[in-house]
């Protein structure tokens, strides 16, 4: 039951922060944060074609929005697309080392080179541990 309360709050407050960004976008349709903030919550809801969208936004509002990169290039990965997630996650780790975050740098850029290992391999049960362990590291 406690388990069912969590999950139907974090619902909820997926829902609220999509409603509290609608809200920031109306009144300034150029905020990146915004439209990040937005595609995070449709990520805690599985939601990951609105993520993506979401993502695109506020990367063509801040071509230098590192976060958006990373967190799309997850998303991607999530639907099967490894030749953008490859993409996203190579921009992701030039943003991150130009700012002298080595830590996720060094993030993306394994999972780029993970990413690409993928394309090369004809196993699917390897490329399911590649993609699982991905998703066990993201950027907070």
């Amino acid at each position: 039951m406690l388990n069912e309360q969590a999950k139907l709050a974090k619902i909820v407050n997926s829902l609220q922060e999509i409603d509290r960004c609608n809200q920031t976008i109306q009144l300034d349709p150029s905020s990146a944060i915004a439209y990040y903030n937005r595609a995070q919550a449709y990520e805690r809801l599985g939601e990951k074609a609105a993520a993506i969208a979401d993502y695109d936004q506020a990367i063509r509002l801040n071509t230098n929005y590192t976060e958006a990169y990373y967190n799309r290039g997850l998303a991607y990965v999530d639907l099967g697309h490894k030749k953008q997630a490859l993409q996203d996650f190579r921009v992701a780790a030039k943003l991150f080392f130009a700012k002298g975050d080595i830590e996720n740098y060094q993030k993306a850029k394994s999972f780029s080179q993970e990413i690409h290992q993928l394309k090369t391999l004809n196993n699917d049960n390897n490329s399911n541990l590649i993609v699982e362990n991905i998703f066990s590291t993201m950027v907070n």
